[in-house]
């Protein structure tokens, strides 16, 4: 039944806004008619931060399928009576609320996390990477909606963008698309109305500044479009506004007008705002706006100390006379009630928000047909309702009233997918980082490049089984060096661009008989070095990244977080799975770049492996990071210095470790051990001096070591030894041989870095969910 309800009013949508007769305002739902009493109250609401009144107390309502403009100047508390009726007013310190907010005539409160409000925020956040089309369609899945392609391209059509819906939205929201692209900022405002109010079912309405940095005319359609869906569903609904032009404050239904420090001075129909303020002895000059006028009365000038006393006392004298006519208001609307309650016979309690349909309307009755289905099915054994206690009631009526939301699987495919979708259209990000890379490689390979040694005794190191091949490739270069073959070649050539494309050019040998650089004892601190550099670069270029999108991202995230749309796990997996697979990729690509150019002795699948899981590992830290950060700045500050002490503490020292080195303290050794950094290093190096047999040939100050600690090394297992790498004492021994570490026992070890990592995440974002303050019933009033 869901299913078929959501399907007609996708139809309609189509149906009503391709027949509307006025362009500016586009119908994008069915019309239902205003039934009164049936909105948002608000009692004695008050906020506070560290002691000083942001918002006076203040009492109102807004009823249903109308539309309230909060005005006033700046500093007056427009957003945060917006963010208070929403259930949307951030929790920080100091920050306290009182009052009540009641939706009518249910009672029920408002749940922000539950659907009940549609949130406009003042920033339009969306990915930038997706089409308009695409944004639709992956609101209405998160919001439940079973044909959610068919009600997304109708939407399309009821908001005015049917022209762009292949657009991609661009970098006025979050991503990375390149400058000039995407949709303009009224088209990303409306696309935030039909993502937030059009495809759900929300029963509260809420837009914050909504108009700023829009044009005129555009800004006009925004409201208009507002109108419109509060209208047709039947919804209270509120926006802020600072100084409206003439056509949008006659688009509104009832105004709020605030004054400096929150205080209420006129909360009533548009119409009647005038003749308020007129009859307080004020008029409008011929050449001012109504709302431009408003605002001015409650202006108050801080830069004139005279004219700042006037204008208080002018304010002050306001608000009292409000106070007043609120107050008899009040009281007339409780005698009323008490009076129709009394005389009223009993009623059976029924499912709220059930509403009949429109006897003038065709399309009313279809509409009621679609939305009141709800109240069929809260109400189909009131015999039990009458005996049930008002909130089962309630939440039986809260459950059937919109489609269920997707299960956390659902989310995270969902969200993967769009996720792969943002980096695989940021092409120009991903080619950047690739050359970046290529060329970060080649410039290790130049800074420490591979050892130089005499042709010949390059190829008597090889190896009996590399001779021959050594020979076939040095053979033509030794003879031109002079007699005996004494010209000093590196192997292979990776000093220059042309020398080595000659070098690719050749065919490769067997990996069995792979031509690596022989390891010289003056070129060990140079290997170390190289590979600790480039164990470094690849973990500053995955965090870097990742924080940088998870910054950017954090606003739509937020919001959806806020809303109940997503929750913090599914998108750090889903950021994981789409972000891991790229950054190892790119580690590929400087891994390969790297053996070639610096002629690493270890095999490609070693190289690679090592490479990828640090990015791999980088990744989750990034996400780690953002998770524990409140904002993206905060993010990039605390991990630069993280990523620091993680190199500090995972580098190794090229001149050897001392066997009788005093421990670290305990804190110091869990960093260690968590640093991708460091695990990398001890994957890699053992990968490369491991079983390798030093080259001293023919003594020379070259080819002399330039560090005392390796003086006297023999081989590479000595080397690590040396480096605290390896097990003490003889590495002849064959049983402490079998000791020495495993490339493959790193590679496991970065990939416990990337589950913590990850946990680690997955609990920071627990603990940083978004927190709302909750106001506090108002104090009762005392007697006497």
């Amino acid at each position: 039944m869901a299913v078929d309800r959501w399907r007609a009013v996708a139809l309609t949508v189509a149906a009503v806004a391709s027949a509307s007769a006025q362009p500016a305002e586009v119908a994008v739902v069915p019309a239902m008619p205003v039934h009164e009493g049936e909105g948002i109250e608000w009692t004695g609401c008050a906020v506070s931060v560290r002691g000083k009144v942001i918002l006076q107390p203040t009492s109102g309502k807004i009823g249903a399928g109308r539309l309230l403009g909060i005005l006033g100047p700046s500093g007056a508390g427009k957003s945060t009576l917006m963010h208070l009726l929403g259930g949307a007013l951030r929790a920080s310190s100091g920050v306290q609320a009182v009052g009540r907010v009641r939706f009518m005539p249910s009672g029920l409160p408002v749940d922000l996390s539950g659907g009940d409000v549609a949130f406009l925020p003042q920033a339009a956040a969306h990915f930038s990477g997706l089409t308009v089309s695409e944004t639709l369609e992956l609101a209405a899945k998160l919001h439940g909606r079973a044909r959610a392609r068919d009600d997304a391209r109708a939407a399309l059509g009821a908001l005015g963008l049917a022209h762009a819906g292949e657009t991609p939205v661009g970098e006025r929201a979050a991503g990375g698309l390149r400058s000039g692209s995407g949709i303009s900022g009224g088209e990303c405002r409306r696309l935030s109305i039909g993502c937030a109010a059009l495809l759900s079912v929300p029963r509260l309405l809420l837009a914050d500044e909504p108009t700023s940095g829009l044009d005129a005319a555009a800004a006009l359609r925004v409201v208009l479009q507002l109108r419109s869906i509060a209208r047709a569903r039947q919804l209270p609904a509120a926006l802020t506004l600072h100084q409206p032009r003439a056509a949008i404050f006659h688009a509104l239904d009832d105004v709020l007008l605030l004054a400096q420090g929150g205080r209420v001075v006129y909360h009533g129909s548009r119409e009647g705002a005038e003749r308020h303020f007129n009859r307080l002895g004020y008029e409008r000059p011929d050449d001012a706006g109504v709302a431009e006028w408003l605002v001015d009365l409650v202006a108050i000038d801080a830069e004139d100390a005279g004219a700042a006393r006037r204008d208080g006392e002018r304010v002050a004298m306001l608000a009292g006379a409000w106070d007043k006519r609120a107050a008899l208001e009040r009281g007339r609307r409780q005698g009323d009630a008490a009076s129709r309650l009394a005389a009223a016979p009993p009623q059976p309690v029924r499912a709220p928000f059930a509403r009949a349909p429109s006897a003038s309307s065709g399309l009313g009755h279809a509409a009621h047909a679609l939305f009141a289905g709800r109240g069929r099915r809260a109400g189909g054994d009131a015999a039990r309702e009458e005996n049930a206690s008002p909130d089962s009631v309630a939440a039986r009526a809260r459950a059937v009233s919109r489609a269920p939301r997707p299960g956390f699987g659902r989310r995270l495919w969902l969200l993967t997918l769009r996720a792969a979708k943002q980096r695989a259209r940021a092409w120009s990000l991903l080619l950047t980082r690739a050359a970046a890379a290529w060329l970060l490689a080649h410039v290790l390979a130049l800074v420490y490049p591979p050892a130089l040694v005499p042709a010949a005794t390059a190829a008597r190191g090889a190896g009996a089984g590399l001779r021959a091949g050594a020979f076939a490739l040095l053979g033509a270069r030794a003879k031109r060096g002079g007699p005996g073959g004494a010209r000093r070649v590196p192997l292979p050539v990776g000093s220059s661009s042309s020398r080595w494309l000659e070098q690719w050019r050749r065919p490769a040998p067997p990996p069995s008989v792979r031509l690596a650089a022989p390891i010289t004892p003056s070129s060990v601190a140079d290997r170390i070095t190289l590979i600790s550099f480039g164990a470094i670069s690849v973990a500053f270029s995955g965090v870097a990244k990742t924080l940088t999108l998870v910054g950017s991202e954090s606003a739509v995230i937020g919001h959806e977080r806020a809303l109940g749309l997503c929750g913090a796990i599914e998108y750090l997996l889903a950021k994981f799975v789409a972000e891991a697979p790229l950054d190892a990729a790119i580690a590929l690509v400087f891994s390969e770049t790297l053996r070639s150019a610096a002629s690493l002795r270890m095999g490609r699948a070693e190289a690679n492996a090592a490479f990828a899981a640090v990015a791999v590992a980088s990744t989750s830290l990034g996400l780690a990071v953002g998770s524990l950060s409140p904002s993206s700045d905060s993010a990039l500050v605390a991990g630069v210095p993280l990523l620091v002490l993680f190199t500090i503490l995972g580098v190794v020292n090229p001149s050897g470790q001392s066997a009788d080195a005093p421990p670290k303290p305990a804190l110091l050794q869990l960093v260690t051990n968590l640093s991708p950094i460091g695990a990398a290093i001890r994957t890699l190096l053992p990968a490369e001096l491991a079983g390798a047999r030093l080259d001293r040939g023919r003594f020379s100050l070259a080819n002399a070591p330039r560090l005392g600690a390796l003086a006297l090394v023999k081989s590479g297992d000595e080397v690590l030894v040396r480096l605290g790498l390896g097990p003490t004492g003889s590495a002849a021994d064959e049983g402490r041989r079998r000791a020495m570490p495993n490339w493959r026992d790193g590679i496991v070890r970065l990939a416990f870095i990337t589950l913590t990592n990850l946990l680690v995440a997955a609990l920071g974002a627990l603990a940083t969910r978004p927190r709302f303050v909750h106001p506090r019933p108002p104090p009762p009033a005392q007697s006497g």
